[in-house]
């Protein structure tokens, strides 16, 4: 008796390890909702593209898509804005350019609300010394303003906050990579009111 009840306990933890398995090897599902989409303009490093990418998924949670890169023809981010502005689909909340225009154009950035587009210059971004770590931290700051802004949010009084608004490059390089806690709830409230889809949490390891 003793035997056959060690088999049956065998098998059953055998096909409980099979059905993990494939639970564990299944694919994720895409995350319901609609995306912020996010478009190289010009000549965009594809690391620096994914640096900031995973940065804006890691401290969102929201659902992004990456649209097909175009080429740099404007000689102003309106004129960027207005080409890229094409490469909205029906299910983006709203786009963020990383533009790297051919042209010298002062501006870090504009917004553009009707467009529901917003325009990082990249260009502009780049530190005299050439230090790559520091552009990396400039262009995610530009990016979570953005994304806060087609959302909605206003700017922050916190320096600390993505959403303080700064005058000069050392006040960029100083202030907040991230939201503060009560911008973080404007936004979020913000993304669902706009339907903008939340990626699926990992499971926490056992």
């Amino acid at each position: 008796m003793r035997r056959i009840m060690a088999g049956l306990l065998s098998v059953i933890l055998m096909a409980a390890s099979g059905v993990f398995a494939e639970e564990a090897a299944a694919p994720a599902q895409p995350a319901a909702g609609k995306s912020i989409a996010v478009v190289a303009v010009g000549p965009v490093d594809s690391a620096l593209m994914d640096r900031v990418l995973a940065f804006a998924k890691e401290n969102t949670g929201f659902k992004f898509r990456v649209a097909p890169a175009l080429e740099s023809s404007g000689d102003t981010l309106d004129a960027v804005a207005a080409e890229a502005g094409k490469a909205l689909a029906a299910d983006d909340a709203a786009l963020v350019v990383l533009a790297n225009p051919a042209a010298d154009i002062k501006p870090h950035g504009a917004f553009f609300p009707e467009q529901r587009v917003a325009v990082v210059n990249l260009k502009s971004l780049k530190p005299a010394a050439d230090d790559a770590e520091v552009y990396g931290r400039r262009v995610e700051r530009e990016v979570m303003q953005s994304i806060g802004m087609l959302l909605g949010a206003p700017s922050c009084p916190n320096p600390q906050c993505a959403m303080w608004q700064y005058t000069t490059d050392e006040e960029l390089d100083s202030k907040g990579r991230n939201y503060c806690p009560p911008c973080m709830g404007v936004i979020q409230k913000a993304a669902e009111g706009k339907g903008v889809g939340m990626e699926p949490t990992a499971a926490a390891p056992l």
